[in-house]
């Protein structure tokens, strides 16, 4: 396992590509202690120097889901939620998407927002909690049920192996961030295939993203657990 001060440069490394040495080195580490252990990252390739500029390799990337923002170590099996947000806007309705600014699926497009569960934290408090941070609009959520995500790379390696626990909230309040360290977020025509079409490009895509989509134009009357294995071609 890395070190504290590794695990700092590396969630300063989750949040974008191409940083500069100022974007790496975190605000309580004296820069010294910031060197020996940055040539540590680079010379074991959780990261790639080129032209001045610092990017996580493929290794890194795969090694970053292990961590949250604060650099804080989480388990390869993990227990999070998925904080989906719908609107009625002038007799539309609208489905808050977030692309994605952190590794490692930087650059994906999706619906909601997500994030791990704390120890004692019941569901929708946590879908609450992960709503506000991100978007900055705050709303009552409904637990709508599970799905288990399991994604390895092509040589077959775990990369993620999730619990999340889909979470759906109507007409929430607050004005919404539109950029932040998470992602950018905003609100989109809440229709099937306008939704496919800008999720195509993502690392993450495959069919399951269908029905899941079908799941939150038309939740179930009861708790649903659906469990989705996929092999991703690139992270």
């Amino acid at each position: 396992m890395l070190s504290y001060v590794q695990l700092k440069i590396l969630a300063n490394a989750l949040k974008g590509n191409s940083l500069r040495y100022t974007d790496l080195k975190p605000e309580d580490i004296e820069q010294d202690l910031f060197n020996y252990h940055l040539r540590f990252l680079l010379e074991k390739r959780y990261l790639k120097k080129e032209d001045d500029l610092y990017t996580l390799t493929e290794f890194g990337k795969k090694y970053v889901i292990q961590i949250d923002t604060k650099g804080e170590y989480k388990s390869l099996f993990r227990v999070s939620v998925i904080a989906v947000s719908i609107r009625e806007n002038e007799n539309k309705t609208e489905i808050m998407m977030q692309k994605r600014l952190r590794h490692p699926y930087y650059g994906d497009t999706v619906m909601g927002v997500s994030g791990k569960v704390n120890q004692a934290e019941f569901i929708v408090d946590t879908a609450q909690r992960k709503l506000l941070e991100e978007t900055s609009l705050t709303g009552k959520f409904k637990f709508l049920g599970v799905v288990r995500q399991i994604r390895k790379d092509s040589r077959d390696i775990l990369i993620e192996d999730t619990l999340y626990h889909v979470c759906l909230t109507r007409n929430p309040e607050g004005q919404l961030a539109k950029s932040n360290d998470y992602g950018v977020n905003f609100w989109y025509d809440f229709d099937k295939d306008k939704i496919l079409d800008l999720e195509k490009d993502n690392i993450t895509f495959n069919p399951f993203d269908e029905k899941f989509i079908d799941i939150i134009l038309n939740p179930p009357n009861e708790l649903f657990y659906i469990e989705d294995l996929q092999v991703l071609k690139t992270i």
